[in-house]
């Protein structure tokens, strides 16, 4: 491998270090949109569920916790608290407390796709359980469709060794989104795997003009 492409690749883990960040402002916009459609009744719960998202897209998630346990405390037959709790558990490292909030959010709503999304992170790096975590991240792309999903798809399959499969899951995250980083870097790495090295460098400097 000669230096440029060290360089390229070097610069293209450093922007898959801030991808969580990305992550949670996508989520963010999803959650504000059914923050909207609330009604006026459920406005003190709904500025709680704002102000946890806020906290997990800064990585504040003792913050977050504080106010998705206020969400909770006004209304606990609602999943969007519990699922955000469980996300701030999985930021904190209380990985058992989080699986329990995110089941909790699915018995109250079989359709949550971020508590799904939240198992598959569990079963992937808690447990090691890589076909559940397709199993969860399957489920989150039937109720919501998302660039993010298909990447963590893909990265499951490149470490599989299919590097078809992944390669689909990563063209699909950049159809979704054709200016996500992300998908580019992951998309790089399968072809640096397939000892295709000039496409997988194209794909590098896609990263770094996005």
């Amino acid at each position: 491998m000669n230096k440029k492409t060290k360089f390229i690749i070097t610069i293209a883990l450093i922007l898959l270090s801030v991808s969580l960040v990305f992550y949670l402002s996508i989520k963010t916009e999803i959650w504000q949109k059914s923050v909207e459609s609330e009604s006026e009744a459920l406005k003190p719960y709904s500025l709680y569920i704002s102000s946890g998202r806020y906290y997990l897209q800064s990585k504040d998630y003792e913050k977050a916790k504080e106010s998705f346990d206020k969400a909770i405390g006004i209304d606990p037959n609602q999943s969007p608290g519990w699922s955000g709790l469980g996300y701030a558990l999985i930021g904190s490292g209380n990985l058992e407390k989080a699986e329990e909030c995110l089941n909790k959010a699915l018995t109250l709503n079989p359709n949550d796709a971020l508590a799904y999304g939240g198992l598959g992170q569990i079963s992937l790096y808690k447990k090691g359980d890589i076909e559940k975590a397709k199993e969860y991240y399957l489920k989150v792309l039937k109720l919501e469709p998302n660039e993010w999903t298909y990447i963590a798809l893909g990265r499951i399959s490149l470490q599989e060794g299919d590097l078809k499969e992944a390669q689909k899951y990563f063209d699909q995250a950049s159809e979704l989104d054709p200016d996500n980083v992300q998908a580019y870097i992951a998309r790089g790495r399968a072809l640096l795997e397939e000892g295709k090295q000039e496409e997988a460098e194209e794909c590098f400097k896609k990263a770094l003009e996005k």
